[in-house]
């Protein structure tokens, strides 16, 4: 399986029910935090916007499964309700990040399956296919700074809640960079892109392909390279005021997206990793 179509497994579609009775789609994917070996500490970890989860109560995400081979079955899957979860926040009021240790669920999930396959007057659960984006797919600052203003993003997730559900895949969308990443935009931990950004791509991934040079056998080749930069959370939009044709006196307001979008920088993930990591370090200490 290739590098892209991967990643596209690693994104989830948020079914959420809010308590104010609203209901809302957004995109959150996994990662792999807190990798120790000596520790035993390895989490699988959910992660999203802040104001995607923010006064719900219930989130529906759809899982793809695998096949008797252990392969990805697209058109196959297993829905999962999360209800009344603890999001961990990020601590940053201007950051509008938060993350939910997936790993428990996961295990139960498999452990079930397993069951269910051993037992047949149970329902069956299908082992669940999903993919976590590493830590080490962040680049550091010095790499960065070797990068041009300009550089190709693709974003993965779910504008408007638009998918393709016969094959319970996620959207990708194509991109640049609109400033140059190794500065803050306005000041703040982020990024800011020229993509199309709606309601729903709220906690999508972005990825950067940067050309890099390779020397093997006194042979230089040219490829692009992966690296996990940023989490959309929103994007600007403009007004735009118009009357009702045939009566001048109702003005309608319409909002329109600029096609550009806010991106937190994904080397902020590493404050929520050191919380999760805390957390963990105190329960194995009990």
């Amino acid at each position: 399986m290739k590098a892209i179509e991967k990643l596209t497994y690693a994104t989830i579609m948020f079914n959420t029910k809010h308590s104010n009775c609203s209901d809302s789609t957004g995109t959150g994917f996994f990662v792999h935090m807190c990798h120790n070996k000596t520790l035993g500490i390895s989490r699988v970890v959910l992660v999203t916007n802040k104001h995607v989860v923010k006064d719900s109560y219930e989130t529906k995400i759809t899982f793809c499964t695998k096949d008797k081979q252990g392969n990805a079955n697209d058109q196959s899957v297993f829905t999962k309700t999360l209800a009344n979860i603890s999001w961990v926040m990020h601590p940053n009021p201007n950051v509008d990040l938060c993350c939910y240790d997936m790993t428990n669920t996961i295990q139960g999930l498999s452990f079930l399956s397993r069951v269910s396959k051993e037992r047949e007057n149970i329902n069956i659960i299908p082992d669940i296919h999903y993919h976590a984006i590493s830590m080490d797919m962040i680049p550091i600052d010095d790499e960065v700074a070797t990068w041009d203003s300009m550089e190709d993003l693709i974003m993965i997730g779910y504008p408007n809640g638009i998918k393709d559900d016969y094959n319970n895949k996620p959207v990708i969308r194509r991109g640049i960079s609109a400033v140059h990443m190794k500065n803050d935009y306005m000041g703040q931990s982020e990024i800011l892109i020229d993509m199309a950004c709606y309601p729903g791509s709220s906690g999508s991934p972005v990825f950067a392909l940067i050309d890099k040079s390779n020397v093997v056998n006194n042979s230089v080749t040219w490829g692009k390279q992966l690296f996990f930069v940023g989490i959309l959370h929103a994007g600007p939009q403009h007004l735009v005021v118009g009357e009702i044709h045939g009566n001048p006196q109702i003005n309608t307001v319409a909002k329109i997206p600029n096609n550009l979008g806010f991106v937190a920088k994904s080397k902020e993930l590493k404050v929520l990793e050191d919380i999760l990591y805390e957390q963990n370090l105190a329960l194995k200490k009990q």
